[in-house]
């Protein structure tokens, strides 16, 4: 059951949009070592 990929699939992602679906893509992690990093 393969699904094509396509233009309809890209999503385009205002400000911190993207930040928020996929926050450990910018940060690594979304537990304790993640919030670490991000105040150090």
């Amino acid at each position: 059951m393969e699904e094509e990929y396509g233009a309809q699939q890209i999503q385009i992602l205002k400000d911190l949009e993207a930040v928020r679906k996929r926050p450990s893509m910018y940060i690594g992690s979304t537990g304790p070592r993640g919030l670490h990093h991000l105040v150090s």
